[in-house]
């Protein structure tokens, strides 16, 4: 699954690069670009059905609904407009969506992992630092003139609250690393990241800046997509 993730995107990339001579000599693409952008959309959480390639209602009313998350005129037409906002990163629609997944996971075992209850995130194109619980500073580099982002750093001093830091350090990686299908398989990665001054993981590029018992300091980005 997460080679798949990595594939189709990058697939997009070279599709693209392979028909743009022939984009200004017509305003479709063909059945390759068009399948590789449903199926980024579905991992989004806008639903194209199964990707086959052809453009039909579903994939007209979530490139409609991508759109206007975006603020961007709804034609739910493939163009190049649409493609380059998708290949600059992640939905902020999105990085809330599995943000607020993980806080829902980890808020049902706090007890156990002996934290205190963690608020949803709010993440908007008009802000960019954010400190959701009081403890981690978070800082979104958002994309000008939508509501993507492709770039994300969590930090922290040695004061916080280290149980909490951890799972908002969880949370943040799952939310901003699609290739991670669930809030509980995210503590292995953030284990390599945290082991690791540079770790790759399928086109999302982490680097541990942390000093130690000077708090956390994680950067994260798209390196395929944000650069």
């Amino acid at each position: 699954m997460r080679k798949k993730i990595r594939i189709m995107c990058l697939a997009l990339i070279l599709i693209l690069n392979l028909t743009m001579v022939n984009a200004y000599a017509s305003s479709t693409y063909d059945r390759d670009a068009i399948k590789s952008v449903q199926s980024i959309l579905n991992m989004w959480g806008y639903d194209c059905g199964t990707p086959d390639g052809v453009q039909g209602k579903n994939t007209t009313e979530a490139i409609k609904q991508y759109q206007k998350d975006q603020e961007m005129t709804e034609t739910g037409e493939v163009t190049q407009t649409l493609i380059d906002t998708m290949l600059s990163g992640i939905p902020l629609t999105t990085l809330n969506k599995r943000y607020n997944e993980a806080v829902d996971y980890w808020n049902e075992l706090k007890d156990q992992a002996g934290i205190s209850t963690l608020n949803y995130s709010n993440f908007t194109s008009d802000e960019t630092n954010y400190c959701i619980n009081n403890n981690m500073d978070i800082f979104l580099g958002v994309l000008p003139n939508n509501n993507m982002t492709g770039m994300a750093w969590i930090s922290s001093d040695a004061t916080v609250d280290t149980a909490t830091a951890l799972i908002e350090l969880y949370s943040l990686v799952y939310a901003f690393d699609i290739n991670v299908e669930s809030p509980v398989k995210v503590q292995d990665l953030v284990g390599n990241i945290l082991d690791e001054v540079s770790y790759d993981d399928e086109g999302i590029h982490f680097s541990n800046k942390s000093v130690k018992g000077s708090g956390l300091d994680i950067w994260m980005k798209y390196a395929d997509l944000a650069e």
